[in-house]
């Protein structure tokens, strides 16, 4: 009957705020009458019942679960597409909290935000989603150029131990080399498992990185897809929120396990070959140009590595809302009913990232003392 009724409609016989406020807040029916364009949208009146409706949705699904219904996602859609509905500071916040559909919803309608007040929340700024953008951009590019220096600075230092005929050197380095590649294949592998699924990434779901580049040695080929693909949705107008910000949590983890797998332990065991043995060995790596080359390399490039990769990780996850303990983007459904990941516990992240680094130092450590006690 509703659909007849708005069918016999001429164009200039508009839905008033009176008719509005018969639908009684009855969803479909709304969302019928807003797509029918018949609306006065030039209303006063109308755009205080919307919003009146929009108000009326966002709201926690209880007193336990601190979450708008996730199934609210397309009627608060149909919504937003009309002019001058806004959100306020808290419902904001909690849109974001309520899984990553709502963040999508929010970056594909920035005009609803326009009367979140900066200081309350200086995330919903345009400012400071291009700067996000940006440093996100610019973490994916220090993490391929770390990544890749840091292989050449090993390959220097094997071909000067290769040169000097120390077998044992670089036998030993190449094997570690190979067992903390396959280690941090397998971790990468597990963490992109607790990512959501690709269909939720639509018609781009082919643009995420396939993790087996990632079997390749030496070069960084996933994390320089991670930031080819990132670049490209950029230069696109983030059209896809959902598949840039997994893109760039992928590139984070990447580099988290590159940093734990690679970075620590080869620096240690090259530490070990070049300066902890004898005062003879100690003396010709000094004297090799090409020694101290790969030292400094293999050196700043897993300094740098290790102090990114977990300011990185602090970034995505004090930077956004609706993830899991990984980064990923994490959905309504998916979520706990206490709401989602919280980014009070960025420093108990940080100290279990240091934890890992101490016990990969002490295990390195133990392992040469125990090698070298028939020497002692």
């Amino acid at each position: 009957l509703i659909q007849s009724s708005l069918a016999a409609r001429g164009l200039d016989e508009r839905i008033s705020a009176d008719e509005l406020e018969a639908a009684g807040g009855d969803e479909a029916l709304v969302t019928y009458i807003v797509k029918s364009g018949l609306l006065d949208v030039a209303d006063f009146d109308v755009i205080k019942e919307i919003q009146a409706c929009t108000d009326e949705t966002i709201v926690p699904m209880s007193d336990v679960d601190r979450r708008v219904d996730p199934v609210e996602v397309e009627f608060l859609r149909t919504l937003f597409e009309i002019p001058h509905i806004l959100i306020s500071n808290e419902q904001r916040r909690l849109l974001r909290q309520s899984g990553f559909e709502f963040v999508k919803l929010l970056h594909d309608f920035p005009a609803a935000q326009q009367g979140v007040n900066s200081f309350c929340d200086v995330r919903s700024r345009g400012w400071w989603m291009g700067m996000s953008r940006h440093i996100q951009t610019l973490l994916l590019f220090l993490i391929v150029m770390g990544m890749s220096t840091h292989s050449v600075g090993v390959a220097v230092l094997v071909t000067y131990w290769f040169q000097e005929g120390l077998t044992k050197e670089y036998t030993v380095i190449l094997l570690v080399f190979a067992a903390c590649h396959i280690m941090s294949c397998f971790i990468v592998f597990l963490f992109q498992q607790m990512k959501a699924p690709p269909t939720v990434y639509g018609a781009d779901s082919g643009d995420f990185p396939s993790i087996y580049p990632k079997v390749i040695p030496v070069i960084p080929l996933l994390e320089f897809h991670c930031f080819t693909s990132s670049f490209r949705h950029q230069v696109r107008g983030m059209r896809n929120i959902v598949l840039y910000h997994d893109v760039f949590a992928m590139g984070v983890l990447s580099l988290i396990v590159h940093s734990v797998t690679h970075s620590l332990v080869i620096l240690m065991f090259v530490s070990y070959f070049l300066y902890w043995q004898t005062a003879e060995v100690k003396a010709a790596s000094e004297a090799s140009m090409l020694a101290s080359i790969g030292w400094t390399i293999t050196l700043v490039s897993s300094a740098t590595t290790m102090f990114v990769a977990p300011m990185s990780y602090i970034w995505i996850i004090f930077a956004h809302d609706s993830v899991n303990s990984l980064g990923f983007a994490l959905f309504g459904n998916s979520l706990s009913s206490g709401g989602t990941t919280d980014n009070g516990s960025i420093f108990a992240r940080l100290i279990a990232i240091v934890l890992v680094y101490l016990f990969l130092i002490n295990g390195v450590l133990l392992g040469i003392t125990l090698a070298n006690i028939g020497i002692c």
